[in-house]
């Protein structure tokens, strides 16, 4: 078991910023399973990517990643939230689901992964990396996100738990939590 709880440490960081912990939900008594899990713990994230179906926000988090926001502005195109100057919109429309395209062509064409694509490649290691996570985009897609894929009877007018389709945080620095191994990984690439 690894000796340092990463709720612990997310616990203690959470007072100097915003911070977001990632872990496996599964315990598994399969040791193959169980070598597989990890927690991830942002120290500091930068920018928020959220997907409420075809509605794209990305938000500031901390002061530094501003110039990420002008970049997306001028590279990709995306347009300045009209009440609130630290976030920025664009629509990432679903498209009509063509069943003739395998999986693997549907994901690269879909517009929400192609924006999370180009948001998690903001941050670039040119250094090359051996460690077996790179920095840049860590979160979840939620059930709902299958919309953009599959059809689906219609979805409810109101969603019970307001939860977005899908939410990452970009981060230039992250620690990865192996329990099983007993390792704890420090990966950065400081702005």
């Amino acid at each position: 078991r690894c000796a340092v709880d990463p709720l612990a440490v997310y616990s203690a960081l959470r007072p100097t910023g915003a911070c977001a912990l990632h872990e496996s939900a599964d315990l598994h008594e399969d040791p193959a399973l169980c070598s597989m899990q990890r927690s991830i713990l942002v120290p500091r994230a930068l920018l928020r990517f959220e997907l409420r179906a075809e509605e794209l926000t990305i938000r500031l988090v901390d002061e530094s990643a501003r110039p990420f926001l002008a970049r997306l502005v001028e590279d990709e195109g995306y347009e300045a939230h009209a009440e609130d100057k630290d976030a920025l919109r664009a629509r990432a429309p679903i498209e009509a689901r063509d069943q003739l395209l395998d999986d693997e062509e549907r994901l690269r064409g879909d517009p929400a992964l192609a924006a999370l694509r180009r948001f998690s490649q903001l941050i670039v290691d040119a250094r090359g990396s051996d460690a077996s996570m790179a920095a840049g985009a860590f979160g979840a897609l939620a059930y709902d996100f299958v919309d953009r894929f599959e059809e689906l009877p219609p979805r409810r007018d109101e969603d019970a738990v307001g939860d977005p389709d899908a939410v990452f945080v970009l981060a230039s620095d992250a620690l990865v939590f192996s329990p099983a191994l007993g390792e704890v990984e420090v990966i950065t690439r400081g702005l």
